[in-house]
């Protein structure tokens, strides 16, 4: 049995902030979508933060994009990878 499954992938690079996983998330809530991997770093010299969350979900790309960027800082790079994953079943 092959069944696909589309997978989003969300790539976040900014200036690190309090609360930032609980706006990014919250967007994330408020669209009904499910988070089924998440990994965030900071990098304490460059007060960077970096944040890589997979989801799924029936999902509008262009507004999930939207969203997120009222939420971020503006020093911020966001990249939302769209894809198909194959999930196998071995019997």
């Amino acid at each position: 049995i092959i069944k696909q499954v589309n997978m989003i992938t969300i790539i976040i690079d900014c200036a690190d902030a309090k609360g930032l996983i609980y706006k990014i998330t919250g967007v994330i809530a408020q669209m009904e979508l499910n988070i089924t991997a998440n990994r965030e770093f900071v990098e304490k010299e460059k007060n960077r933060f970096y944040m890589r969350t997979c989801i799924d979900g029936e999902v509008n790309t262009t507004l999930l994009e939207s969203e997120l960027k009222k939420v971020l800082p503006e020093d911020h790079t966001l990249i939302i990878h769209t894809g198909t994953l194959k999930r196998l079943v071995l019997m």
